[in-house]
Parts: structure tokens; C-alpha cells; sequence
């Protein structure tokens, strides 16, 4: 594995700082993985900063297709997502399947972070390419208190998926 990318996922913070000040690439590949996604997915907060600041593409994607973006709120690191919004990540950004990150912090039950995107402006009955939205991510997945965040703050209970399933169906399957 590439140095720079080992070290961000580890938290190294010095060998990242280190390598960076060596010259090295701040973007460079590892089967799909930058220093950045990695940073991010491990929630390095601090690392995440560093490299960004350091030309750190926030619009880089990993071999699923998914952003920094979109890892952070699928992991629940909001602080993460919030510096990149603030650097110019986009709330909206959709991955491979369509799916936001809105979905994905909903599919994993990430309070915090749904009601940050929410507060933010994503919108709460965007759908991926399966039709999901994040309130049937969130039923599907047992999420009750996130469920009753998005219900809270108006998500439809009745837009199917392609495949005709409702959040209510999932409601009543768990």
C-alpha cells in the first residue's frame, strides 16, 4: 500500500505531515483509495484538514465511486462532512447507485449527521437508482430514531421504490 495512503488511514498525522512536505502527491491511487478517502473513512479529522489544505482533491472517488462526501456521512463523521462542505463538498453528491449522503448516513442510522445534511438543504425524498429514499434506507435498516427524524421533517411515507416497496412495508417487516 502506498505510504502516504497507509499512514492517513493509521492517523499518523506526522508521517502524513512528513510525506507531504517530501513533495509527495497528495492525490495518488492506491486500488481506488487516496490519503484523503482513507483519512476520511477513518475519521481523521485532523488529517482530513491537513491534506485538503494541501491540494486534496474533495471530488475524488474510490472504486465504488464514492466521495469523500459521501464516506463521511455514511460513517457518521460530521465534523468531516462539515469542513468539506465548507471547502466546497457537496451535500448532494451521489455515488455509484445514486445514492446521497443523506441515504447513506439514514441506511446507517448516523443521527447527527442526517439532521446536519438536512439542516444543510439535502433534499429528504431524493431518491438513488433503486428509488430508495433516505427514510426507506433508514426503516429497512432499523433505524427508529432517525426514522422519526425524517418523519419529523416531512419525508413522503409513500413514494415506492421501483420495486413497489414503501417505508411502511419495511415498518411492518421489522
Amino acid at each position: 500500500m502506498d505510504p502516504l495512503v497507509a499512514a492517513a488511514g493509521n492517523g499518523d498525522f506526522d508521517t502524513v505531515k512528513n510525506i507531504i512536505d517530501t513533495g509527495s502527491d497528495v492525490n495518488v491511487a492506491d486500488d481506488g483509495l487516496t490519503p484523503l478517502i482513507s483519512a476520511t473513512r477513518n475519521g481523521h479529522v485532523s488529517l482530513v484538514k491537513l491534506l485538503v489544505e494541501n491540494g486534496a482533491d474533495i471530488n475524488t472517488t474510490d472504486s465504488e465511486g464514492d466521495a469523500p462526501m459521501l464516506i463521511a456521512a455514511a460513517e457518521g463523521h460530521v465534523e468531516i462532512a462539515q469542513f468539506l462542505s465548507k471547502m466546497g463538498g457537496d451535500v448532494e453528491k451521489t455515488g455509484k447507485e445514486a445514492n446521497t449522503p443523506l441515504i447513506y448516513a439514514a441506511k446507517n442510522g448516523r443521527l447527527e449527521t442526517v439532521r446536519w445534511l438536512l439542516e444543510q438543504g439535502a433534499n429528504i425524498d431524493r431518491t438513488n437508482v433503486f428509488g430508495s429514499t433516505a427514510l426507506l434506507r433508514a426503516t429497512s435498516s432499523g433505524h427508529i430514531d432517525t426514522v422519526k427524524l425524517l418523519l419529523e421533517k416531512g419525508a413522503a411515507v409513500d413514494m415506492p421504490t421501483k420495486y413497489g416497496c414503501t417505508p411502511f412495508l419495511f415498518a411492518a417487516l421489522n
